[in-house]
């Protein structure tokens, strides 16, 4: 059986290293491929970048989006976020007033 040398995450990181860094550019390796514009890329979504960077373009993203759009993906992470909560066993303030209301 064949074994991977290393993830997928730093796969992708050496990928993107490899096609979007030049040494005679500014910045170094992970500022070139943070501003990397071929976002017909399959690995485009999934270069490495800052947590900044990420903040920045959700918010970019979410700024585009209709109210009733926005409040759709406001239902969903709240979703995302309760089922995360019950996966680990932990109950939310709403949960706990729920049942001392019952």
């Amino acid at each position: 059986m064949m074994t991977l040398s290393t993830s997928p995450r730093k796969a992708i990181a050496n990928h993107c290293k490899s096609c979007a860094y030049d040494q005679q550019d500014a910045g170094n390796w992970r500022q070139q491929v943070e501003a990397c514009t071929i976002t017909h890329c399959d690995l485009y979504q999934h270069r490495p970048i800052t947590g900044k960077t990420k903040r920045l373009q959700r918010e970019h993203e979410l700024s585009m989006l209709t109210p009733d759009q926005r409040e759709l993906v406001e239902i969903r992470n709240e979703n995302a976020r309760q089922n995360m909560l019950n996966l680990h066993g932990r109950t939310t303030a709403a949960a706990v007033e729920n049942v001392a209301l019952n």
